[in-house]
């Protein structure tokens, strides 16, 4: 069987071989990447320009505006190629790559930490509450577009993938969000009761930015050490360090992916209940819930979870005996302590008739 199809594969692929693509030269690389990394006044123009789309974006929780500005951004050429330095062995490239990427992460902080400060935002919407908490699933995406990046630049038919790994990527966001937190410092915000501070969006924003950083590195380098630049020896030793720093990042990430699936499953869990369980929810013409988790870093909390239920629904409609036959449901199907919350707002209807004279 295995000789048949190995026959097969031979006759469909004869002759694709004269049309395969070889990698790109070590030195047309180095000198592309070397150009990429320059700490030059287009780069820095580029990403000013790319910080105040962001931050704006942000600021008015504009998911089309923000890929706008990862456009933009020319942050992934340093990021790229301090990963082919690190196989390469290129000391100089290297060190001018990590001087570009320090100065522009800085400047990408203090533009977006300005802006805010000028426009007198005091709220945190969707997009900049989603770069505050990051998971397994950011650090995987990071490291597949680390991966895509780097072969994109060595073959030279795909190289116009690259604005798609840059958009797949969030790497000036994160830095616009961590300088919107600086600007709005013990600020809090009525609307979604978040503190702004080290706690939040400086530590959650930096921390995405940390993993993006890591994760292209690590993949960027081993697809370049597959494609035989560099020493493979040598290149792994110098990749102890981004790689020990990729599973220390492991730890906080999959925590908060165990919360998200947590929080999934119990969405899931009261969508279920809302229909196998119609008792419950008799006479209601509308719920929401919002669940949250228990982030209070300098106070013990005394629950795990806090679910917030609002029903539409008649006066006095959530008695004790339909609240307690919640509780038992949700606790069976989850194995941890929350705090359940519902509001009923009673329904008025008016009703009146008008005839046509």
């Amino acid at each position: 069987m295995i000789r048949e199809i190995a026959r097969w594969w031979k006759w469909l692929s004869s002759g694709w071989h004269v049309l395969l693509e070889p990698p790109v030269p070590a030195e047309e690389l180095n000198q592309s990447l070397a150009r990429s990394s320059v700490p030059a006044f287009s780069f820095y123009f580029l990403l000013t320009l790319s910080a105040i789309i962001a931050t704006l974006g942000l600021l008015a929780d504009s998911a089309a505006t923000i890929i706008g500005a990862m456009i933009v951004a020319p942050l992934m050429g340093p990021i790229v190629t301090i990963a082919y330095s690190l196989v390469s062995l290129e000391y100089r490239l290297l060190r001018r790559a990590i001087l570009t990427l320090i100065t522009g992460m800085a400047l990408v902080i203090v533009i977006s930490l300005v802006t805010t400060l000028v426009i007198g935002s005091r709220v945190a919407g969707d997009e900049i509450v989603a770069r505050i908490n990051p998971t397994l699933l950011d650090l995987g995406v990071a490291i597949s577009a680390g991966a895509a990046g780097a072969f994109a630049l060595t073959r030279k038919s795909i190289a116009n993938a690259l604005p798609g790994v840059a958009i797949s990527v969030a790497l000036v966001p994160p830095l616009c969000v961590t300088g919107i937190g600086l600007a709005l410092r013990n600020q809090i915000s009525a609307g979604l009761g978040l503190t702004f501070g080290q706690s939040n969006l400086i530590a959650g924003a930096f921390l995405l930015f940390c993993t993006n950083l890591t994760g292209i590195i690590v993949s960027g380098s081993l697809v370049f050490l597959g494609q035989h630049y560099g020493n493979t020896r040598l290149a792994l030793m110098r990749l102890c360090i981004p790689i020990i720093a990729l599973a220390g990042l492991s730890y906080p990430l999959g925590f908060s992916l165990n919360k998200l699936l947590l929080k999934n499953q119990l969405y899931h869990e009261l969508q279920a209940i809302k229909h196998s369980q119609p008792e419950l929810f008799a006479d209601v013409r509308g719920v929401t819930w919002k669940i949250e988790f228990c982030e209070q870093p300098h106070q013990k909390c005394e629950r795990d979870l806090n679910i917030e239920l609002d029903l539409i629904a008649p006066a006095g409609f959530m008695n004790e005996t339909r609240l307690k036959k919640l509780k038992t449901v949700l606790t069976s199907k989850v194995n941890t302590s929350m705090r359940i919350k519902v509001r009923v707002i009673p329904i008025e209807v008016s009703e009146i008739d008008v005839l046509s004279p």
